[in-house]
């Protein structure tokens, strides 16, 4: 038998446990570190896509609400607006709020139906709109009150036209003043 030296030994065995550790190295920590990076790029992906499907559901929750609230603020539209039948109603409450507040008005009042709406792209869907023009004569005190009770109705409404002028027509009432007064109210 061949007797090999202690330090011939030591030269293999070293050699050995090199290329042990090269085939180790080579055959299983280099997929594995190559796999940990295939992960790391998957797990990012997922990542940004998940963040972005977050992102969505959260601008979807938003929408969701802001959705409620509009249909609740639609709800209240519809209750500003009149029925296209209430001209009765319309005139009795401009002439209480006339008598009310102590002045006396003219009231003119027109309807204007939903096929000129069309033609002007103005107005509600199916509607129309009440056009009330007013001559409105009274104290100064009094025409801003009547202005006030116009702001409690229930109506929304749309002041096209508005000035307040001294009366000269009427010389008996030193302090009297007119108001023109041009407004909208929508109808269902």
């Amino acid at each position: 038998m061949i007797r090999v030296s202690l330090k011939k030994k030591a030269i293999a065995l070293v050699i050995i446990s090199a290329l042990l550790t090269l085939v180790i190295v080579i055959l299983i920590i280099f997929p594995a570190v190559k796999r940990i990076r295939n992960l790391d790029g998957f797990i990012s992906a997922s990542e940004e896509e998940i963040e972005g499907s977050f992102q969505k559901t959260t601008r979807l929750k938003s929408s969701v609400k802001k959705l409620s609230e509009t249909i609740r603020e639609i709800g209240e539209l519809g209750d500003m607006t009149s029925d296209k039948s209430s001209e009765l109603e319309l005139i009795t409450m401009f002439e209480e709020l006339a008598d009310q507040n102590n002045v006396t008005q003219n009231l003119n009042m027109q309807f204007s139906g939903s096929e000129q709406i069309k033609k002007k792209n103005a107005g509600l869907k199916d509607g129309g709109y009440y056009l009330f023009s007013q001559k409105i004569t009274g104290r100064y005190p009094n025409l801003l009150a009547y202005l006030r009770s116009m702001e409690d109705m229930r109506y929304y409404l749309i002041v096209d036209d508005l000035n307040i002028r001294k009366n000269t027509e009427d010389s008996r009432a030193a302090d009297a003043m007119t108001m023109n007064l041009t407004i909208k109210i929508y109808s269902k």
